[in-house]
């Protein structure tokens, strides 16, 4: 199972609520809770978190001034803090608190080498001003998590009452991270405020080596999560211009072509590039095609495979089957020819997902039209694993 892409889809224009985060309903609430932690600094954790989440959604209102003390309290007591949300401890880099922060999180790294949280969170600061330094602690996470992981991206769940993050939910962050540490440095963003859009630019940035090298890293790059979430980013960027660059989209559109022909079976691909299709198609249709209509067939009408190839039974799945197997679910997305273009997982037992999913790429399905009109067609199967025989 791949780790999850932590991908907000929340338009820089617009704030929404941060994410996932308790409310609090009122300003009158928030001076409550900060006589709550005036009372009990170390202990009222909760009306920490709901206050640096309400703060950050109202970070331009004069009543928020304490927000950038709360952040860097949390730095400096709870670093690993659980957060739905991380743009809840994010600093303007053109904010005075910026370098106190950023010093902060480092000594925090010093103490906690070993801890992704703090790592991650860190380098997500340090973005824009340091971004080799940045890199380097990416990559120390992805050693750590990819030392920690199988060979399908799995841990164990976090025991009750420990630490609330897993390797695989580290590896997913590193790949977010690293594609806006990339796509930034390429668009000489050199700051961005709490609610990530762009506060400052430089084209020497830009034009730098650390920039060079993050162009030629995508460009050559064989992770399609990583694509996925650099051209995500990038359209987010484009998207949000009032004259989009000539080489923004036409690149984005690239590296998207190429996730999905690694990764068929990528929610990220599947979903950020349609959504990157439909709306660009329509901005620059000379430079991305119009997507093909689709249509869902399911229950009675669902096409039946012309072609299915039985998934195999590795070891490690028959030893944890029952007896009739393991079923394993996908939603397809079926090119007009037929062949399966996108595999997307509905959930099974983690060690029969790689072969179902190897299995189900292979099958083939008559040619998918409305009336005379070449479709996309999205269908569901059930897929058997170190089930009985057939006739058996």
């Amino acid at each position: 199972m791949r780790a999850a892409l932590v991908l907000l889809l929340i338009p820089w224009r617009s704030p929404a609520p941060v994410l996932g985060e308790p409310g609090v309903r009122d300003w009158q609430e928030a001076s409550h809770l900060e006589r709550i932690l005036q009372s009990h600094p170390a202990e009222a954790e909760d009306a920490r978190r709901k206050l640096l989440a309400w703060y950050t959604l109202h970070y331009r209102d004069l009543r928020a001034g304490r927000r950038v003390e709360h952040i860097l309290w949390t730095i400096r007591n709870q670093p690993d803090l659980r957060l739905s949300d991380t743009r809840s401890l994010r600093i303007d880099e053109h904010d005075p608190a910026f370098a106190a922060a950023a010093a902060a999180w480092e000594a925090q790294v010093r103490r906690n080498p070993d801890n992704p949280a703090v790592l991650l969170r860190a380098a997500e600061h340090l973005l824009r001003t340091k971004p080799e330094r940045a890199e380097a602690l990416l990559e120390r996470v992805r050693k750590q998590a990819r030392a920690r992981l199988g060979p399908d991206g799995l841990d164990a769940p976090p025991p009750p009452g420990g630490r609330w993050w897993t390797w695989a939910w580290a590896d997913g962050e590193v790949t977010r991270l690293q594609a806006r540490l990339y796509v930034d440095a390429l668009l000489g963003v050199t700051a961005r405020s709490p609610w990530e859009a762009p506060s400052g630019f430089d084209p020497r940035v830009a034009q730098s080596r650390f920039a060079g090298a993050a162009r030629r890293k995508l460009d050559s790059s064989g992770d399609a999560r990583l694509l996925a979430e650099a051209a995500w980013w990038l359209h987010l960027a484009e998207q949000g211009k009032a004259q989009p660059s000539p080489w923004g989209v036409p690149v984005a559109w690239s590296w998207f072509q190429r996730a999905e022909r690694l990764d068929p079976g990528s929610h990220a691909v599947a979903v950020y590039q349609d959504a990157f299709q439909q709306y660009w198609s329509r901005q620059q249709p000379p430079r991305v095609p119009a997507p093909l209509r689709r249509v869902r067939r399911t229950g009675a009408n669902a096409p039946e495979p012309s072609f299915a190839v039985r998934a195999a039974c590795p070891a490690a799945a028959r030893a944890a089957a029952p007896p009739e197997g393991f079923e394993v679910g996908f939603r397809l997305i079926l090119r007009p020819d037929g062949t399966v273009r996108f595999a997307l997982l509905d959930g099974a037992h983690p060690t029969a997902i790689r072969p179902a999913e190897e299995a189900v790429r292979q099958w083939r399905f008559a040619p998918q039209a409305d009336g005379s009109t070449p479709v996309e067609t999205e269908t569901q199967v059930r897929v058997r694993v170190c089930g009985p025989e057939p006739g058996e």
